[in-house]
């Protein structure tokens, strides 16, 4: 397994980001810069190509020269998204650990306004909004569905959105199953507790 550090630093980030790619040439470069046009810069974003064997990882390359912020990890074998993540779990320095897929994307204000939730709060776990974006084959948008409209923490009791899959989410952590069943990136795990909790399983999948 080779492994690029973009930077070297020791200071513990906010936030580590973690992205497996596999065959995504087509959109892993609106999914990389979702992530570094972020307002809220003080991330790590980790990247483990999955043995991808299309363009993907010469693509991530050329951010990672430009930016600093930037880690590499290529497997020598595909061995899946869950064992992909566990691996960048293995390399991440941030206080929360997110995950974006590779053909996904993020709005510019996510992490700051997950942090600012972080800020008041100090939460284990953060739910944030996301919305469904289907196309058809030519790239033409067929439908936009709006999900979770804002960034809320599990621990705030006054507000009662998402408040019974919290509630499930925790007690389904305590088992050390929650990973199984529940989808992991619209959500922000604090390192320790995720540590804690569980590593994904190879049959786990968002």
């Amino acid at each position: 397994m080779e492994r690029k550090f973009a930077s070297e630093e020791t200071k513990q980030l906010l936030f580590s980001v973690i992205m497996p790619v596999y065959n995504v040439e087509k959109y892993v470069s609106q999914a990389i810069e979702s992530v570094l046009h972020q307002e809220f810069i003080d991330f790590e974003l980790i990247i483990v190509n999955d043995c991808s064997p299309d363009g993907s990882l010469a693509i991530c390359k050329k951010y990672a020269e430009k930016d600093h912020r930037i880690t590499i990890i290529s497997l020598d074998k595909n061995g899946g998204l869950s064992n992909a993540r566990n691996v960048g779990m293995s390399a991440m320095r941030g206080r929360y650990v997110l995950f974006l897929d590779s053909d996904d994307w993020w709005d510019e204000d996510l992490l700051q306004s997950v942090a600012d939730v972080i800020e008041q709060d100090e939460p284990d776990i953060v739910f944030f909004g996301y919305r469904d974006e289907w196309f058809s084959m030519d790239d033409r948008q067929l439908q936009t569905v709006p999900k979770i409209p804002k960034a809320i923490s599990i621990k705030n009791e006054t507000t009662n959105l998402l408040s019974k899959e919290a509630k499930e989410f925790i007690l389904e952590a305590e088992k050390h199953t929650a990973l199984r069943a529940k989808p992991v990136c619209p959500a922000v795990f604090e390192r320790n507790k995720m540590m804690e909790a569980t590593q994904y399983e190879s049959y786990f999948s968002s």
